[in-house]
């Protein structure tokens, strides 16, 4: 049977026909008739009638995109050891649920992100990082260096139901790796003997990230990374740094070797 639409009409003079939002269904056909007639009792004509079919559509799913965190572009390769944003945009207004998904090498993550050895306790990524929110934010050490991730937001419109979704690929940057650090000779007399600190054979998978940066630090012998450790000299390109020890006593000599995306490898200290 015909559908009956509330057309707005306020009065039988109007001319205008207004359909009110939502009152048409999807995906159907109506037919909209006008009829003109004259007030003029003595008038004999007939009244004049014209007709427009109106053919409605079904909604199209929400369309979706993701933004990088300051920008409206995705990097396709990340720094490592920082925190990582995407926002979602949805188009049209409307409510929506948001489910994000995580993939690494054709497989979907879930809250462990493929290596539960990246992450000290895997289950505190489910408690750190919201997955239903249109935003999404992974804080540092939950993103394995040198792997490939795919990132997609889905969109489900609330009101019908219906999907959208995107996605993006990115590549985390993985630091230098695979060389060595060498100090010569291993005595000698502070500040007068030289030493030669060389860190030898660091590479880099991708060639934009060189050149590599290297600081040589020293610090009492059994110390770690960052505890009362200073540098021997300024940051440079250089891979070899002849210098004299400032201090006498048991010391440890640490590289810091980094590529342009500040992605760095740590050395095991050098006594």
């Amino acid at each position: 049977p015909p559908a009956t639409v509330k057309t707005g009409l306020t009065g039988q003079d109007t001319s205008k026909l207004v359909i009110l939002a939502d009152a048409l269904q999807p995906g159907a056909e109506y037919l909209a008739s006008l009829e003109v007639s004259s007030l003029d009792v003595d008038d004999a004509r007939a009244p004049a009638t014209a007709e427009v079919t109106i053919t409605t559509v079904p909604e199209p799913p929400p369309a979706v995109g993701i933004a990088g965190g300051r920008s409206d572009e995705v990097a396709a390769k990340i720094p490592g050891g920082a925190t990582f944003r995407l926002r979602g945009v949805v188009a049209g207004g409307g409510a929506y649920s948001y489910a994000w998904s995580i993939a690494r090498g054709g497989v979907t993550c879930g809250a462990t992100l493929c290596d539960a050895s990246v992450v000290a306790d895997n289950t505190t990524f489910i408690s750190e990082v919201a997955l239903n929110a249109i935003n999404l934010f992974v804080p540092p050490g939950h993103l394995l260096p040198g792997a490939e991730y795919r990132f997609q937001l889905s969109a489900t419109r609330r009101s019908d139901g219906k999907l959208g979704y995107a996605a993006v690929d990115v590549t985390v940057n993985r630091p230098p790796y695979g060389g060595s650090l060498e100090v010569s000779p291993r005595n000698g007399t502070v500040l007068v003997d030289d030493f030669e600190v060389k860190a030898s054979s660091w590479i880099d998978d991708n060639a934009d990230d060189y050149p590599l940066t290297y600081t040589f630090y020293y610090r009492r012998a059994g110390g770690s990374y960052g505890s009362e450790q200073l540098p021997l000299g300024q940051p440079g390109y250089s891979t070899v740094q002849i210098v004299q020890m400032p201090i006498a006593g048991d010391l440890e000599i640490v590289a810091s070797v980094a590529d342009q995306m500040r992605g760095a490898a740590i050395t095991e200290g050098v006594a």
